[in-house]
């Protein structure tokens, strides 16, 4: 009867932990800086509820910043995988691009040296949701990457390009769907786009718009690959930003 017990507890041990080691790896990476550190604790806590507590995932979190982003790394150091790049400037408009696009880039290289099988890119100034995870990894059953809509500082509303390649407002449209392009703020992709060396995040212009992201999603579509929206728009945080800055503004005239 012991011998019958212990035979069956190990067996149970050694599914669990062949179920364990069976679990698909996924790379949660966060560009960041240090530009978004006022809300950075809102950030975690939105990404904590995010992350799926019981799935067959196994999840890592690798957070990219400057040299010069202090704040971030102390934050961050004792959370996630931390890796820092060369210091360089933003502009006015909150980005330099260039260096942006080497950055994602670079993330896009780690995943696939390191032989994850999903790869989830979230910008430090985007919100997720409780279910923002779940779905970017669903919806990967049937397309090569899937995008979560959010407002852009420039347009006020989620500009989104449709399979028609038309600018259309995500707001405007009826449930989710398989576009032509969005930002890459809040993205998942599969295996077989992490390594295709073909797909890049270059700095390339549509009409008005420019970006890494264009060049991307360019790149997915002159290799046939499908982009599918969840439309669920998340939470931008440059408004956040400008809010903060506009009060700081209006206690420093009151100080002179």
């Amino acid at each position: 009867m012991k011998k019958t017990y212990y035979y069956l507890l190990g067996m149970i041990l050694f599914l669990l932990l062949l179920k364990h080691q069976q679990k698909k790896r996924v790379l949660i990476a966060l560009p960041t800086i240090d530009r978004d550190f006022c809300f950075v604790d809102k950030f975690y806590k939105s990404l904590q509820n995010s992350i799926p507590k019981f799935s067959n995932y196994k999840f890592d979190i690798v957070t990219i910043m400057r040299e010069q982003d202090t704040n971030m790394y102390n934050f961050w150091k004792d959370k996630s995988t931390v890796k820092k790049v060369k210091n360089y400037d933003i502009t006015e408009n909150r980005h330099n691009l260039e260096k942006v696009s080497d950055i994602f880039n670079s993330i896009k290289n780690y995943a696939s040296d390191e032989n994850y099988d999903k790869l989830i890119i979230i910008e430090s100034d985007i919100m997720v949701k409780y279910d923002t995870i779940s779905k970017l990894l669903e919806n990967l059953s049937h397309s090569d990457v899937v995008v979560f809509p959010f407002e852009t500082p420039w347009t006020g509303f989620p500009l989104v390009i449709n399979k028609e390649k038309f600018a259309v407002n995500a707001r405007d449209l009826s449930g989710d769907q398989y576009i032509f392009g969005h930002g890459t703020g809040c993205v998942s992709m599969s295996k077989e786009i992490i390594e295709d060396e073909k797909i890049n995040f270059n700095v390339e212009k549509y009409e008005d718009t420019i970006g890494q992201d264009v060049g991307f999603f360019k790149s997915l579509h002159d290799n046939s690959y499908k982009v599918f929206m969840v439309n669920d728009e998340l939470y931008h945080a440059y408004k956040y930003i400008e809010r903060e800055n506009k009060k700081s503004d209006i206690f420093n005239i009151g100080m002179v």
